[in-house]
């Protein structure tokens, strides 16, 4: 006994067993190429009209109306698509413009509070300066004061001096 697969034939027998299967699929062809030139030849003869030409024209009027409305229907198609990609780009557009334009005031504003505290800066490092000048001329000019006080009583004094002087002479 062999062991193997059971479907298996020996290399003696596969040759004739092809032989015979390539006949039958030849002799299987041309029958049915005969049957159908015999068909084509009887439905011209005996119907005394060409069926498979009724047929072939039915098949391409039907064709030809499929594709004239694929056609319409593209161009539809393609216009609503046109006007979708419209749409998107102007949306995006404005998306762009708009995203950029809040960008823009957020900068300005963030602008104005670097540019309020540098100022509040500026006016705190002025006034460092400026108070104790403020404070020393004050001194000063209370000083000048002073002194002009003093040398209007000492002009006062002697005027008073002279005026007691005079008046008491008399």
């Amino acid at each position: 006994m062999e062991i193997g697969y059971p479907m298996q034939r020996s290399s003696r027998t596969s040759k004739p067993a092809k032989k015979t299967r390539n006949k039958r699929l030849l002799i299987v062809s041309v029958t049915f190429l005969f049957l159908l030139g015999s068909t084509q030849a009887y439905a011209a003869a005996v119907l005394d009209t060409n069926i498979i030409n009724l047929i072939k024209n039915g098949v391409k009027m039907v064709a030809d109306s499929q594709v004239v409305h694929a056609n319409t229907q593209s161009t539809e198609i393609e216009a609503d698509y046109k006007t979708k990609l419209q749409e998107s780009v102007t949306e995006t557009k404005d998306d762009a413009a708009n995203e950029l334009s809040q960008f823009t005031e957020s900068e300005l504003t963030r602008v104005r509070q670097e540019l309020m505290a540098y100022l509040e800066e500026k006016k705190q490092q002025m006034n460092n300066v400026v108070d104790p000048q403020v404070e020393l001329s004050k001194q000063d000019i209370t000083t000048n004061i002073n002194a002009i006080i003093d040398a209007i009583k000492q002009r006062l004094d002697q005027e008073f001096q002279k005026q007691l002087n005079e008046s008491w002479k008399k």
